[in-house]
C-alpha cells in the first residue's frame, strides 16, 4: 500500500503542472482508480511484455550452449518448454506488479487475487503436460522403431489418459480457488460416470477390446493389414476405433471391439510375399526342351535380385489334359503389393520369353481328335 500512495502523491504531483481540463481527465475514476493510474499500469505492463524475451534468453541462454552441444534432440524440446514457461511466468509477473498497483480496495484485490491463483494454476499444469508431450513423443518415436515393448499406440493412450487426468484435477483446483466445494463437483463427475456407463456399454466394450489390441500388438501405426473386407494402412490408432486408409485413399473407422474379436491378416510383417503358378506348355514339346526349359527358369530365378533365395521350386509336376505342366514357387524379398506386382509380372514375362527360346509354346484349353483308319470310319453305321 506504501508503493500505491506513493504512485498517488506522483499522480497529484504531475496532474497539477497541466491543465485544470486535462487534470480533471485524467482524475476521472473507473473502477476506483483514476484514467491516469489506468494510463500508467497499462505502460508498465507494455513495458514490461516487450522486455520478457530479452530477459528470458539472457537467462537461458548458458542452457541453450550446452544443450546444443549434446546429440540428444529431447534436453532441446525440454529447453524449450523451459524457455515458453519462463515467458508466461513473465506476463504473471506484470500482471501481478500492475494488480498491485491499481489495488485500492479489497474487493478489487480479492478479484485480482483469484485471477492470478487461476493463471498460475493454469501455468503449473500446462507445464506439466508440455513436459509430458515432449517426453510422449519421445518414447512414442522410440517405441515405434520396435514391435516388442509397449508400442507407439499404448504410449499415446497412456499420455493421453494421464493428460486427461491433469485436466480434470486443474479444473477442481481452479474451482477449489474460487469457493466451489471441489468434492460435490467430484461426486457430480461420480454420479455423471455412471450413467453414461450405462448409457454408452458400446463404447466401453470398445475401449477394452483397445487394451487387447495394445497388449497383443497385432499390428502398428503404419502396417498393413485386411479385416474382413476391409484392406489399407493403419493411420491411427485411438481409444475407441482404429482408422484404416483403404488404397482408394478413403478412411475407414473400424470399432476397436471389432478389432479384437476378428481375424487380422498384417501383410507388413511378412518378410516376403509368394509367387505362385502353373506354366503349361504344348504337348509338342519334347523331352529335352522339357529339360532346358526347367533349367533355365531355375537359372533365371536364382540371378533374379527380387526374388529371395531360401526357397525356389521349379518342377515338372503334371500331364494335364490340354498341357504340360511346370510348378512354378517362389517368393519376393519386397512383401508391399506394388512391388510385389511387379516383380511378379517381370517373372511372368521372362518365363514366356524361355519357352518362346526353348521353341516351345504356352498351351491353351484345347482337345485333339485322331482318326486312325478313314476307311473304318466311311463304312461306320453313324456314317449313314
Amino acid at each position: 500500500m506504501e508503493q500505491l500512495k506513493q504512485v498517488q502523491s506522483l499522480t497529484e504531483a504531475i496532474t497539477s503542472y497541466v491543465p485544470e481540463e486535462v487534470a480533471n481527465i485524467l482524475n476521472f475514476h473507473i473502477f476506483a482508480n483514476s484514467l491516469f493510474m489506468w494510463i500508467v499500469a497499462l505502460t508498465l505492463f507494455i513495458f514490461l511484455l516487450s522486455i520478457r524475451s530479452l530477459v528470458v534468453g539472457i537467462i537461458l541462454k548458458p542452457l541453450k550452449i550446452y544443450v546444443a552441444k549434446t546429440t540428444n534432440m529431447l534436453d532441446d524440446k525440454l529447453v524449450k518448454v523451459l524457455e515458453h514457461t519462463l515467458k508466461l511466468v513473465a506476463v504473471l509477473m506484470s500482471y501481478y506488479f500492475v494488480a498491485m498497483l491499481l489495488s485500492s480496495n479489497a474487493s478489487f484485490e480479492t478479484f485480482y487475487t483469484g485471477i492470478l491463483k487461476t493463471l498460475i494454476t493454469i501455468l503449473i499444469y500446462w507445464t506439466i503436460i508440455s513436459v509430458l508431450n515432449t517426453y510422449g513423443e519421445d518414447l512414442k518415436t522410440k517405441a515405434e522403431k520396435h514391435r516388442a515393448g509397449l508400442g507407439g499406440a499404448i504410449a499415446g493412450l497412456a499420455l493421453k489418459i494421464v493428460k486427461t487426468l491433469i485436466v480434470i484435477i486443474a479444473l477442481i483446483t481452479i474451482a477449489n480457488d474460487w469457493g466451489f466445494d471441489a468434492m460435490a463437483i467430484v461426486a457430480s463427475f461420480g454420479i455423471l460416470g455412471v450413467g453414461i456407463s450405462l448409457s454408452s456399454q458400446d463404447t466401453i466394450r470398445h475401449f477394452w477390446g483397445s487394451i487387447v489390441l495394445f497388449g497383443d500388438r497385432p499390428f502398428v501405426v503404419g502396417d498393413w493389414i485386411t479385416v474382413g473386407s476391409v484392406d489399407g494402412t493403419v493411420e491411427e490408432i485411438g481409444i475407441r476405433s482404429t482408422k484404416i486408409r483403404t488404397f482408394e485413399k478413403s478412411i475407414i473407422s473400424v470399432p476397436n471391439g471389432t478389432l479384437a474379436n476378428a481375424n487380422i491378416l498384417n501383410w507388413s510383417v511378412r518378410p516376403k510375399r509368394r509367387i505362385k503358378m502353373m506354366l503349361g506348355v504344348s504337348y509338342s514339346t519334347s523331352g529335352a526342351q522339357m529339360k532346358n526349359i526347367l533349367t533355365d527358369i531355375r537359372t533365371y530365378l536364382k540371378n533374379n535380385p527380387k526374388i529371395h533365395q531360401e526357397q525356389i521350386l521349379v518342377y515338372f509336376s503334371e500331364l494335364a489334359d490340354s498341357s504340360l505342366n511346370i510348378m512354378v514357387y517362389c517368393f519376393t524379398k519386397d512383401p508391399n503389393w506394388e512391388p510385389w506386382l511387379q516383380a511378379r509380372e517381370e517373372v511372368y514375362l521372362e518365363l514366356m520369353s524361355i519357352v518362346e527360346n526353348n521353341n516351345s509354346t504356352i498351351a491353351f484349353p484345347s482337345q485333339s481328335i485322331y482318326i486312325e483308319n478313314i476307311e473304318d470310319v466311311k463304312n461306320s453305321p453313324l456314317a449313314n
